[in-house]
């Protein structure tokens, strides 16, 4: 081997490695949109593709059990072949993939039935493909982005491999073609980035009215579900709550709490209601309401602080800042919707639907007015809490068209969406929602602690 391959070998493999490491972070910020800060550092999420051409079924695989514990992550029924799904795990979580019995022969493709295991690791974007050889391929972007650099280091060899240089002029030649290849990559991912994230936000901002005018829109699934345990000051009473997780990303949640608080609670509310707003005085008029409400806030900022880290975080931060406990957002206007379909003959199901009893199936679909809130950027807003006391008859959902989440109203049901978490960044999932027509929500609003005399309007 001669001194200029050597050199050209040597070279290659600093400049491919050195390259794979910025095209990960670039591919993980560039084209994610986000930080790799998270509220749970080890959790990860992957993205399972069936391509065994049979049915299978994924499962958690439990090794600090003796015998190992598997759980199933569809209760049981598998998935198809060309059948997909994303599961939100952790890192070192072991997982194993089972190839279930046809329904009719009641057997594998062979004597026993294959199985495989992978395990999540610490990248992001992971990606499990089961292929026709029941082999696990494991892709992330780590791996994605050395490819992508092999390939452009491949380029880069083949342009300057037939030029007579010296082994200076080979690597500078090398680093400068590598240079304008990284950068023209680059440029298109950005410039697909881009692309891909305004007509998202297009197509979702045309969408809300109809989404807010469907009686029948379906609201979002969540994620995963958490206990939060709280422990009420006054009597040592230890409560639990299911955080129903809707959005989870390292910059931005929303989650939501069913049976958060109780209608004696609602009328308290009711009852220091002024002008649109709750006063955080009312916390402490020394009433029986009063008493309740402190109880409530008391309880709100338990959770606040343990889901925005910020164990400092006070009424008075927020009081002195001009944020009241509650703002009062009621449709005194509202819209009536029958929230039945149509069912019967055609002309009896046409003749009720002239009366408004009912909605044709396959009916145009009804754009809705909403109420929209826009976060500004640089603003100090942290989170903030929905509580509904009331089920309206028709609507009154809470829609976050960025993130693809439709919250109901539910009366007790407290709503927690995070704009940024502790010296976070603030993204672009959470900063925007829309109130649906029939809306009576309560919203109280997190700001970041400041010292100075600076208001923020409530």
């Amino acid at each position: 081997m001669t001194t200029k391959s050597v050199v050209r070998s040597i070279v290659g493999l600093f400049l491919l490695e050195v390259l794979a490491l910025n095209l990960s972070r670039s591919v993980q910020g560039a084209i994610l949109g986000r930080s790799q800060k998270s509220a749970n550092e080890n959790q990860r999420s992957f993205h399972f593709h069936n391509k065994s051409g049979r049915r299978v079924d994924v499962l958690w695989v439990n090794v600090h059990k003796t015998p190992n514990e598997f759980v199933s992550q569809n209760g049981g029924e598998g998935y198809p072949f060309g059948g997909d799904t994303s599961v939100l795990s952790y890192i070192g979580h072991e997982f194993e993939i089972r190839e279930m019995p046809s329904k009719k022969t009641k057997k594998c493709l062979f004597e026993e039935c294959r199985k495989a295991r992978f395990t999540v690791n610490d990248q992001e974007n992971q990606e499990i493909v089961i292929n026709d050889s029941f082999k696990v391929i494991h892709k992330d972007n780590r791996q994605r982005a050395y490819a992508t650099a092999n390939n452009l280091f491949e380029e880069c060899q083949r342009e300057i491999n037939d030029k007579n240089m010296d082994p200076m002029e080979a690597l500078e030649a090398m680093s400068e073609c590598m240079e304008t290849k990284v950068n023209e990559s680059l440029a298109k991912v950005e410039e697909e980035r881009t692309f891909q994230s305004a007509l998202r936000q297009q197509m979702t901002q045309n969408l809300v009215p109809y989404a807010c005018g469907d009686v029948n829109f379906t609201e979002s699934r969540e994620v995963s579900n958490l206990t939060w345990t709280y422990r009420v000051p006054t009597t040592g009473e230890r409560q639990e709550h299911t955080l129903n997780v809707l959005h989870q990303r390292p910059t931005s949640e929303i989650f939501k709490i069913d049976n958060f608080t109780t209608p004696k609670f609602c009328d308290a509310i009711h009852i220091y209601e002024e002008d649109g707003k709750v006063p955080m005085t009312a916390m402490s008029e020394g009433t029986a309401q009063g008493s309740m409400l402190f109880q409530l806030g008391i309880k709100m900022y338990a959770l606040a602080r343990e889901k925005l880290w910020w164990d400092e975080m006070e009424f008075a931060h927020m009081h002195k800042q001009g944020i009241s406990l509650f703002q009062v957002f009621r449709d005194e206007k509202g819209l009536d919707l029958p929230a039945l379909k149509c069912i019967g003959d055609i002309a009896t199901a046409t003749a009720n639907a002239a009366k408004g009893r009912c909605r044709l199936a396959g009916a145009p679909p009804l754009a809705a007015e909403t109420k929209l809130f826009v976060v500004e950027e640089g603003s100090s807003q942290l989170a903030q809490f929905f509580l509904f006391c009331d089920k309206p008859k028709s609507l009154g959902g809470l829609h976050f068209p960025q993130a693809g989440v439709h919250v109901a109203p539910q009366a007790g049901r407290l709503v927690m969406a995070v704009n940024r978490f502790r010296d976070g960044e603030m993204d672009d999932f959470v900063k925007e929602y829309h109130l649906c027509p029939n809306y009576n929500t309560y919203v109280h609003t997190f700001v970041e602690p400041r010292d100075d005399k600076s208001k923020q309007s409530s």
